[in-house]
């Protein structure tokens, strides 16, 4: 926690002052990393490494994705944000029982590698279709009204709303973000 709170201020301006998308990649790949070094660590100094490393990868779902909730959002935002850090306990509840019978069956080093594979594709697809804004997509923000039906007829650039389904997509990501560090809240119990 210490070195996501440290770092989070140089990760957010990467966000928002470089492709996000590659950002939030190399983002996963750190966090991904982190979950293979824990799993053939074997002295104190190993665990630090991995644990500087998960810290600074998860910034991006600290900060980037509630902030990108809200762009996408023009009405309701303290709502959809709101309902996106509840699902994410509800992920949360789901995974650690997965995690703690995965680390029963197969060992914490196998499970560890596991979440971080698992983490690497979430993140990989969940960086194909992340936009920091809907503007981007030619979208007005979900719940902003289009000016005039004379603007939509134009084909304005801005003039589409937002398709319903992107509230869908957005708990779901944040959904499986917090399943993805619950291995985190296990192995202490295991190791």
């Amino acid at each position: 926690q210490i070195t996501c709170a440290l770092s989070i201020a140089a990760v957010s301006k990467l966000f928002f002052t470089k492709n996000s998308r590659v950002v939030m990649f190399f983002m996963g790949i750190l966090s991904a990393s982190a979950y293979f070094l824990m799993s053939v660590s074997t002295q104190v100094w190993m665990w630090y490494i991995a644990a500087v490393m998960l810290g600074v990868g998860m910034n991006c779902f600290t900060v980037v994705l509630p902030t990108a909730l809200s762009n996408w959002f023009h009405s309701h935002k303290g709502l959809v944000v709101g309902l996106s850090m509840s699902a994410s306990g509800v992920g949360g509840a789901l995974y650690s029982p997965i995690s703690s019978a995965l680390i029963s069956a197969y060992g914490w080093r196998t499970t560890a590698v596991i979440t971080g594979i698992i983490g690497f594709v979430m993140v990989t697809l969940g960086s194909l279709f992340f936009h920091i804004t809907p503007e981007k997509l030619g979208y007005k923000p979900f719940g902003e009204k289009t000016e005039t039906k004379a603007a939509v007829q134009s084909g304005d650039k801005y003039s589409k709303p937002v398709p319903n389904w992107v509230l869908i997509c957005a708990l779901f990501s944040l959904l499986s973000v917090n399943s993805y560090t619950q291995l985190n809240n296990q192995i202490p119990t295991f190791a």
